[in-house]
């Protein structure tokens, strides 16, 4: 598509101009956002500030459901607020749009955003809600956060600390950048540490049970054979502990992990959350329609398989775990699922260990080659399905996995 001057297009095609190609020499705007914890009512003061010269940014479209984003205003520029969604047209100088966020949210019967007179839990959508921009073609946003609080509370998140001092959120190729992943607040305690050539924190709420300086010490161990299968592990990482009334699992995020500090570092069964939800970090794709069996049964086979590898389980350790697996799925009637949770991941998991097998004793590639293929080059949004799987496979080896075969087949005539 040839590129034109943003001055030559009418300004009606221009406002309808959304996630647009960055171009070279395009202007910038700034954004900042602001946000004031406040415990004591359980949300949080936030404010999106836009400072520009030429109007790049015309639009921004938020997704804003009243139970968790309330009083939105506007220093300046129209805003319409209805059916969950809130459009605010902005000013050609730029503007500010303000609201309060929710931070003490359930899923269920425990809590993922949690806000305490101590503490803070969340993540930057939880701040900030996701939406659709519109801009004039080549516009890009220069985009930094600031973050306050209590006395004394100080902040750690994916882009680094924040206190007393402005994040600078990394550029896209979006016109609109947000920041996102989880961050948590308050009065911590951090442990930091340099592996595998990534600068790793871990921080927890102080007086918690996160096991910060374990955790250091198991990632020193296997990070070394887990960044062999997935290197785009990234090189900055956010481990956050918490417990309490938080939801007592682990939840991948990007460049950050949450994980509830009663889930062990090795499970009884020769698993490790911890290593599953890292899996997801490093890999950012989803399932495609009904193949959520593919990336759930990765993770949870990757996170046994590198234990095995490197030392963390013996062999025998590692052949019981899978027969208890085995188990599992025969007396739960496990399968390959979309959504894929418990019973049927581990049936992932198996089936992941035989196409394993299957390839070791053939003559060409081996189930890392294949899933290095099957996500090389993929961006956060995508999505994976079994017939890619396949396609990776035969592209390595040589010759399609008789063993997928089979499962597709299967779930074809389901």
């Amino acid at each position: 598509m040839q590129y034109l001057p943003s001055l030559l297009i009418p300004l009606a095609i221009a406002t309808l101009l959304s996630l647009t190609p960055i171009v070279a020499g395009a202007q910038d705007y700034d954004a900042t956002l602001n946000a004031v914890f406040h415990p004591e009512s359980g949300d949080a003061e936030v404010s999106l500030e836009i400072h520009q010269k030429t109007g790049l940014l015309k639009q921004l479209d938020f997704s804003a459901p009243s139970s968790l984003f309330t009083k939105f205003s506007a220093s300046s520029g129209k805003v319409e607020h209805k059916a969950q969604r809130l459009v605010w047209q902005v000013p050609k100088k730029g503007g500010k749009l303000s609201w309060r966020a929710n931070l003490n949210v359930r899923k269920g019967s425990a809590y993922d955003t949690r806000i305490t007179k101590d503490w803070a839990i969340l993540r930057f959508e939880d701040l900030f809600p996701s939406l659709k921009s519109t801009a004039l073609k080549g516009a890009k946003s220069n985009f930094t956060v600031n973050l306050s609080g209590p006395e004394n509370w100080s902040y750690e998140t994916r882009y680094g600390r924040a206190v007393d001092r402005a994040l600078a959120i990394e550029s896209s190729k979006l016109n609109f950048d947000r920041p996102t992943g989880w961050l948590i607040a308050g009065r911590l305690g951090v442990r930091r540490d340099s592996i595998t050539g990534r600068s790793i924190t871990v921080a927890a709420p102080v007086g918690s049970r996160a096991p910060r300086v374990p955790t250091l010490a198991f990632l020193r161990w296997t990070l070394p054979e887990f960044v062999k299968v997935f290197p785009t592990l990234p090189e900055d990482l956010l481990i956050v502990g918490g417990n309490e009334e938080m939801w007592r699992g682990g939840l991948s995020g990007p460049s950050s992990l949450f994980m509830h500090t009663s889930r062990p570092l090795i499970s009884e069964n020769g698993t490790s959350t911890l290593l599953h939800e890292l899996v997801h970090v490093a890999t950012r794709v989803r399932g495609g329609p009904g193949d959520d069996w593919i990336v759930e049964g990765l993770a949870e086979y990757y996170s046994l398989e590198l234990l095995r590898r490197s030392g963390g389980l013996s062999n025998d350790r590692f052949d019981a775990a899978l027969k208890r697996i085995a188990a599992w799925v025969d007396s739960s009637k496990g399968a390959l699922a979309h959504p894929s949770t418990g019973a049927d991941t581990a049936a992932a998991v198996l089936l992941f260990h035989r196409i394993a097998q299957e390839l070791a004793s053939g003559t060409g590639g081996n189930m890392d080659d294949a899933i290095k293929h099957l996500l090389g080059g993929r961006l956060g949004t995508s999505k994976v399905t079994r017939f890619e799987l396949q396609a990776s496979i035969k592209a390595v080896a040589g010759n399609p996995s008789t063993v997928l075969q089979h499962a597709i087949a299967a779930l074809q005539n389901q």
